[in-house]
């Protein structure tokens, strides 16, 4: 009874069900792929020792106001402090 009556309102109203059906259909995709990116990135790089201590070094744009550009070059102008020369 209730399948017979759904299918009867999907023929009588053919346009809105199609546009229902479609819009789930691209939300659940949106919300898959937003889950995906989000998981993706709460994970990178989980498996290097001490990955919460890496950081990125920058320097600023000499042409323009604001920007910033990697240090990826050369060494680092700065000497790196190891845990036992900070004493914690």
């Amino acid at each position: 009874m209730y399948i017979k009556n759904f299918i009867t309102l999907l023929r009588r109203y053919s346009t809105s069900s199609t546009l229902n059906i479609v819009g789930m259909a691209i939300g659940f995709a949106a919300v898959y792929l937003i889950m995906v990116q989000v998981r993706h990135d709460l994970s990178f790089n989980r498996v290097i020792p001490n990955s919460d201590r890496i950081y990125r070094m920058e320097y600023p744009s000499w042409q323009k106001e604001g920007e910033w550009f990697p240090k990826l070059r050369g060494l680092l102008d700065i000497p790196v402090l190891h845990d036992d020369q900070h004493g914690t």
